[in-house]
């Protein structure tokens, strides 16, 4: 009989710990490797997004900008409320920043 589920990559687990040489370097590191190697995209994947990249006039380098708007931007706007918040800045406002990076 099959062992349920749960434990069933139990048996498996000296299959899948890192070479001596890298196991000092930790779980999250080994992790880390294994889904970038299994996520990786293949060559068809690599070619659509080449093509798409191509067709939107992407010049290198690229710059990937991830702004954070909590609940501080909406509630700054609520009336009454009393706390100080974090100032809730415009997309270009950051963009001189970006360029300097870029550049």
């Amino acid at each position: 009989q099959d062992p349920p589920p749960s434990t069933a990559v139990l048996e498996h687990y000296e299959e899948w710990r890192p070479l001596e040489e890298w196991r000092g370097r930790g779980f999250f590191w080994w992790s880390a490797q294994l889904l970038s190697f299994i996520l990786a995209p293949n060559r068809q994947l690599n070619g659509l997004v080449g093509a798409a990249k191509a067709a939107m006039g992407f010049r290198h380098p690229i710059v990937g900008v991830h702004v954070r708007r909590g609940d501080s931007c909406k509630l700054k706007a609520s009336p009454g409320y009393g706390m100080p918040l974090a100032s809730c800045k415009h997309f270009g406002d950051f963009m001189p920043h970006v360029r300097e990076f870029r550049d």
